[in-house]
């Protein structure tokens, strides 16, 4: 519906969008051009299969373990 609506104001390929969500895939399947912010890789990689992505912005800081904690348990 989203992707629809925006090719009825701007025509198909007559834009670009940026998204981070595996719903914009639609939108970004009838752009010019695509930006991807702050989303998974799975979705930088659903956005590349279907439009020229000009952008990967990501300014989330790793939240996950230490990694340098997880190597000093598991060396001997």
């Amino acid at each position: 519906r989203k992707a629809q609506i925006i090719v009825d104001r701007f025509g198909n390929r007559g834009f670009d969008y940026a998204g981070n969500a595996p719903a914009d895939t639609a939108v970004w399947a009838v752009s010019a051009r695509g930006m991807v912010c702050n989303a998974p890789r799975h979705v930088v990689w659903a956005a590349r299969q279907v439009t020229i992505v000009v952008a990967v912005m990501d300014d989330r800081r790793y939240k996950g373990p230490d990694l340098a904690r997880i190597a000093a348990r598991v060396r001997p």
